[in-house]
């Protein structure tokens, strides 16, 4: 047996999904589930599926694809616990991932190398565009990051990454899950 339970929100407010599994096609667009902090499950599936500890980012979204690959996961709709986000100040891997220029955007892109065949071409793309992307809206160059992200993914899965960004910042902005 294996349980997520919550989504990571930065303001540490409680936020679930109304399902209660996970599948694994599902995962095609990531881990808005439930941070590795949040992973319960028998000691029995540690054994079986570890973490990929050669991976820098996205180590969470790699395991559950390779748990989920076993059969759906149970998710349990409740606040199991209060994962809070690190500050936006000090260290922390968002603001790693903020000071990276598109040349160093590699160890981004491992973990969607690794299932570029569970993705398929198109969600590969779109994860890629969507990884060079991120906090693009708080970067100096931006033009930089959207040519990259076009070149190494292509117009149309970048045009889609940005207005799934959109999106969320609106959904976000109306007090609504970003996510959902």
């Amino acid at each position: 047996m294996f349980r997520v339970a919550l989504e990571r929100v930065p303001d540490a407010t409680f936020k679930v999904w109304d399902i209660d599994h996970v599948h694994l096609g599902m995962l095609k667009r990531g881990n808005p589930y439930c941070p590795p902090s949040g992973f319960i499950c028998r000691r029995s599936l540690f054994d079986t599926v570890q973490f990929d500890e050669t991976l820098r980012y996205g180590e969470d979204w790699d395991f559950l694809i390779r748990a989920a690959g076993l059969g759906p996961i149970p998710y349990i709709a409740e606040p199991l616990f209060n994962y809070q986000m690190p500050s936006q100040s000090g260290t922390s891997m968002v603001n790693e991932i903020k000071q990276l220029e598109p040349t160093q955007l590699q160890v981004r892109y491992d973990a969607t190398d690794k299932h570029r065949a569970f993705l398929g071409e198109y969600h590969y793309n779109l994860r890629i565009a969507t990884s060079t992307l991120a906090f693009v809206g708080g970067r100096r160059q931006r033009m930089k990051f959207i040519s990259h992200a076009i070149n190494k993914a292509g117009l149309v899965p970048t045009l889609h990454a940005l207005t799934n960004s959109t999106v969320r910042n609106v959904r976000k902005r109306l007090g609504a899950n970003p996510r959902m």
